[in-house]
């Protein structure tokens, strides 16, 4: 992920795209790019280490997530911080007892997107709708692994 983040930070200071948010829709392709590159490469990373497959699952699920945002993000923007904090606060919640801190976690994150004027409500709800459907792929495919 350090790759994406430099181009980031580059892309910035050249003026290509106009703040670290990523702001605008159009922007947003090539970090999408650089950043499935980056997750394809820690994968097969993780392969040759010999990493266990609940891993694997892990990192190919966010890289779906991140092919699910891209895709979508061709005709309309998404809150990708409410899918990766909804997807990892999803991921984390392994009991009942977690349920409140997790629903006020995304509430607050929401609030913050909406609040700061990154995103309107429909794009914020679009990332939960992401997030939600990679925790659930996550799942879906451990159990049939």
């Amino acid at each position: 992920m350090v790759l994406p983040w430099l181009y980031l930070l580059w892309s910035t200071y050249r003026g290509t795209v106009t703040d670290l948010h990523v702001t605008r829709r159009g922007q947003r392709h090539k970090i999408f790019a650089l950043t499935a590159v980056s997750i394809g490469l820690g994968l097969l990373l993780l392969s040759l280490m010999g990493a266990s497959q609940r891993i694997f699952v892990e990192v190919l699920s966010i890289l779906a997530g991140l092919l699910m945002v891209a895709v979508i993000n061709l005709w309309w923007k998404v809150s990708v911080h409410m899918a990766v904090g909804c997807y990892v606060a999803l991921q984390l919640c392994t009991s009942l007892a977690l349920v409140p801190p997790v629903l006020a976690f995304i509430a607050v994150l929401s609030w913050s997107r909406i609040r700061s004027q990154q995103h309107t409500p429909s794009q914020v709800c679009g990332g939960v709708i992401v997030g939600i459907a990679v925790s659930y792929l996550s799942g879906w495919i451990a159990m049939l692994s």
